[in-house]
């Protein structure tokens, strides 16, 4: 299943999906040429970034086109 987060922010596109397994990622997109910040609803393992320095904290500052990808359970 999937469950989209902050629909009404105007930079970032999230949302969770929960898999067969009860698996849950995080995905967390700024689509946006400028950097924004975003308090994450929650922090797991780092899966996937587009960034080689992305560090994963509570209130981030996500960067231009950042997209990341983490697992909460």
């Amino acid at each position: 299943s999937i469950e989209f987060i902050d629909l009404d922010h105007p930079q970032i596109f999230a949302y969770t999906r929960t898999l067969d397994d009860d698996e849950v990622l995080l995905f967390v997109h700024n689509f946006y040429k400028k950097e924004v910040e975003y308090k994450l609803p929650a922090v797991g393992k780092l899966i996937l970034s587009n960034y080689k320095d992305t560090k994963l904290e509570k209130e981030m500052r996500m960067k231009p086109f950042e997209s990341i990808v983490m697992k909460l359970a």
